[in-house]
């Protein structure tokens, strides 16, 4: 299995330590539930507190629902694309990190690189989606592979540093300010990524 590396692919920590907060809220409730049915019976009280919990848990579930689909989707489409599309090697030329801003302030640094890669004769240089790892740091060399099916490409299959590895990837880097999110959140952002 390969390894997330696209922006659209990783989880929210902030948002999976929000879901795992109400998990435990739930299950205190749960285990709590009988001690106070004997002692009050199903009064208002407890009927609120039931109400409460229910509403936390179907939302709570449902949030984290989304979350799931949302950068499962995003990797399924790349394994997808690996199983159907046409693979070429790439090599990177270029990374580009972007500090985005929101509402002025800075609010992320994420990253994209630059691809040089010849298609059946023709050289394209092809521009990643935002990563959310550092190429400088994590990669050992600049070889990718680009899966291109319809005129669509995804770029993936870097060459990773192992613990041994004293490789390290040399290219220019460009610092961009933005400020817009750069964030995907549908699978048409990606499949509109064209030669």
């Amino acid at each position: 299995m390969r390894k997330k590396e696209y922006d659209a692919e990783k989880t929210d920590k902030v948002a999976i330590g929000l879901i795992a907060l109400n998990i435990v809220i739930v299950m205190v409730f749960i285990m709590c539930f009988p001690k106070q049915y004997r002692m009050y019976g199903f009064d208002r009280q407890l009927a609120m507190e039931t109400f409460f919990v229910a509403i936390l848990f179907l939302g709570v579930g449902g949030y984290a629902l989304w979350l799931y689909k949302r950068s499962s989707k995003i990797s399924r489409y790349i394994n997808r694309m690996k199983v159907t599309g046409e693979r070429y090697t790439g090599w990177i030329v270029k990374v580009e990190e972007y500090e985005v801003y929101f509402r002025g302030k800075a609010y992320k640094n994420t990253y994209g690189v630059i691809v040089d890669c010849d298609i059946d004769g023709k050289n394209y240089k092809l521009r990643s989606k935002p990563l959310y790892i550092n190429p400088l740091n994590k990669f050992a060399t600049g070889k990718c592979s680009v899966y291109v099916k319809d005129n669509t490409y995804v770029i993936t299959d870097f060459d990773y540093k192992n613990k041994n590895s004293i490789r390290t990837l040399n290219v220019p880097h460009i610092l961009i300010d933005v400020d817009e999110k750069l964030t995907i959140k549908h699978l048409d952002d990606f499949t509109n990524f064209r030669l």
